[in-house]
């Protein structure tokens, strides 16, 4: 396709968005096919923001929060970006700036938000017809979780068996539920998820056993969102992150994304139900940061405990998000 004389320009905001099914492992490394169907929901708090440009004299630049991106991470762009041309025949060079709002890299999504922000913007910025499933499969290729994070509420990511199966779509609406985000650790995590998924394949002996457990919880997690049974949904959730990291803990001789402040706010999040009857639950990333669920009405009892503790360097709440959005 010709270039364009003019830059053509879109920004996007994506929400990151916090998986209840876990998502962890590829049966196909190269197109992000994953092992397991996932079930996320979108976080209001944590965004990503995205500024695009087409443009003839650009160089495909990429910006993250003032720094140019250079290593593994331009690599992934430029395999987005590659790919959207390949789909597109749209050839013309970009220049992007990104920003988050949250601690990139250190398991909370980031790059679930980013990569969906990228991929809207280049569908959006270059006025070609597309469909929420064109960004869906596109994210999915810089980021598997991306997938999820352009739609509004709760995503189900079909795992597919290639790219044009594999997926998102929006299940639910954002609803009233909470999520309270514990910042035990601002800098970015040892080992990315995409080097601990490949090494959890062949190290832990519990990795295959993972996936079979998400897809038997697909049905139910499904059920208790479509009957609003928030201690169901916890319960699961809770479970699902359990599971996760039995795999990460087990991969060789551990993937150290826990630290002693998770142990503790995982202790906490249970004392909460078994002792105070405040009904929250845990779930955990790939990383060390803690999410509490909870309904509205304890928010405010949960997070006056949390600063009590002082165990968290930040608190964060959110509600349910919007997904990506044009600006």
């Amino acid at each position: 396709m010709k270039n364009y004389k003019l830059a053509l320009k879109a920004t996007i905001r994506a929400n990151s968005n916090l998986a209840l099914i876990k998502y962890w492992g590829n049966k196909d490394p190269y197109w992000n096919i994953p092992t397991n169907d996932s079930i996320s929901v979108s976080l209001d708090a944590l965004k990503s923001t995205t500024k695009l440009e087409f443009g003839d004299d650009y160089k495909d630049d990429f910006i993250l929060n003032d720094k140019l991106l250079t290593g593994e991470g331009k690599d992934r762009i430029d395999f987005v970006l590659a790919k959207f041309r390949e789909f597109s025949r749209f050839d013309t060079p970009i220049h992007a700036e990104s920003e988050n709002n949250f601690p990139t890299a250190a398991g909370i999504a980031s790059s679930a938000s980013g990569f969906g922000a990228l991929a809207h913007a280049l569908y959006e910025a270059s006025g070609l017809a597309y469909t929420n499933d064109d960004v869906s499969r596109l994210a999915r290729l810089g980021s598997g979780s991306a997938a999820r994070t352009i739609h509004p509420g709760y995503a189900h990511w079909f795992a597919g068996e290639n790219h044009e199966t594999s997926y998102a779509k929006q299940i639910k609406p954002p609803d009233d539920l909470k999520i309270i985000v514990a910042i035990t650790e601002k800098s970015a995590k040892p080992v990315s998820s995409f080097e601990a998924m490949e090494l959890s394949k062949t190290q832990s002996p519990f990795f295959v056993e993972k996936a079979i457990q998400s897809k038997d919880n697909i049905e139910p997690m499904l059920t208790a969102l479509k009957e609003n049974d928030f201690s169901t949904l916890g319960q699961i959730a809770q479970k699902e992150a359990n599971n996760l990291h039995a795999v990460i803990n087990t991969t060789g001789l551990g993937i150290p994304y826990w630290n002693a402040r998770t142990l503790e706010l995982m202790q906490f999040v249970n004392a909460l139900r078994e002792n105070e009857n405040i009904e929250a639950y845990y779930t955990i990333d790939a990383g060390p940061q803690v999410k509490i669920l909870c309904k509205p009405e304890s928010v405010k009892p949960i997070v006056n405990r949390l600063q009590n503790l002082e165990v968290a360097q930040d608190i964060i709440l959110s509600g349910v998000g919007n997904g990506s959005q044009v600006m």
